[in-house]
């Protein structure tokens, strides 16, 4: 599986250093993409593969990564994944296979996953006229079915008890965001859980999206980037705040303790706030230049 979010730049290296991680292949740093383009192409012809490339958001040629694209007599299977029906007919796709929105008790299970014990009693509280549970089954509603809003949503709201709060919450996330295609949409739902987070975490939370979209951002370095700022102070500070984060879905594990990731769609929620206004202060150049 390669995650490819090739929102702005394609990222050959990162998805060539994938594919010849996997193969057990050696890496050369100074070898041309072009040129490792052409041996990766040679290796996969000789086995059989199986590729997800995920989240592509526009159209290239898999020649230039170094994936063959397997013909009607291979037994090899590539299978891609995308928002866009468009970007799917352009890299050839012979079949689709839509992915439909969670269905109501999914969506359910998976908003009360999120929440804490005391939310879930407030939920499933049997006295009359259970106006959490209207609030909570609203927002749950106004989701959608996407599994994104729902985690991120839940997160926000999960220790929620009284019935004041709870409205409060189902007001700041009634829009709807049932189009993907528009993505921008789903960015005043999902800002509820930004707006839930402190001065200083919105001001760490929004410098991550300095860091390219593609890849995992190390957590000593992104601590060590926020002291230099003067946003925090001291290393257990950072991890801390990092754990929040985590907490909140706005950052993601990579499946390593020394790493993490931003989601495509929350990056961009990111970048849309700091375009708006929500500049962190301190923030003065891209640590990546």
């Amino acid at each position: 599986m390669i995650e490819v979010s090739n929102s702005g730049t394609l990222n050959k290296t990162a998805i060539q250093r994938t594919v010849t991680d996997r193969l057990g292949l050696p890496w050369n740093d100074a070898e041309a993409e072009e040129i490792r383009a052409r041996f990766l192409m040679k290796a996969l012809r000789r086995k059989k593969f199986a590729i997800l490339l995920d989240d592509i958001w526009n159209d290239f040629q898999l020649e230039d990564v170094g994936i063959p694209t397997p013909d009607s007599e291979s037994t090899s299977k590539l299978i891609l994944t995308s928002c866009s029906v468009d970007v799917c007919y352009q890299m050839d796709a012979k079949s689709l296979i839509k992915i439909e929105y969670l269905e109501k008790e999914a969506a359910w299970e998976l908003f009360r996953s999120k929440l804490s014990t005391q939310a879930i009693t407030a939920i499933d509280s049997p006295r009359p006229n259970n106006v959490v549970k209207e609030h909570a089954d609203a927002i749950v509603q106004s989701c959608g079915g996407l599994p994104l809003a729902l985690k991120v949503i839940g997160r926000a709201v999960a220790g929620l008890r009284s019935p004041r709060e709870w409205s409060l919450a189902m007001q700041a996330t009634k829009h709807d965001i049932k189009d993907l295609d528009g993505i921008p949409k789903m960015f005043h739902k999902l800002k509820y859980s930004y707006d839930k987070l402190r001065p200083t975490q919105k001001q760490c939370f929004l410098y991550c999206t300095l860091f390219p979209e593609y890849g995992s951002i190390n957590k000593d370095q992104l601590v060590e980037y926020w002291m230099a700022e003067e946003l925090i102070q001291d290393l257990n500070r950072g991890h801390r705040l990092i754990n929040s984060l985590l907490s909140a879905c706005l950052l993601e594990s990579c499946g390593s303790d020394i790493e993490v990731k931003m989601h495509q769609i929350i990056r961009h929620l990111g970048l849309s706030l700091a375009e708006s206004g929500e500049q962190p202060e301190g923030c003065h150049s891209c640590p990546m230049t």
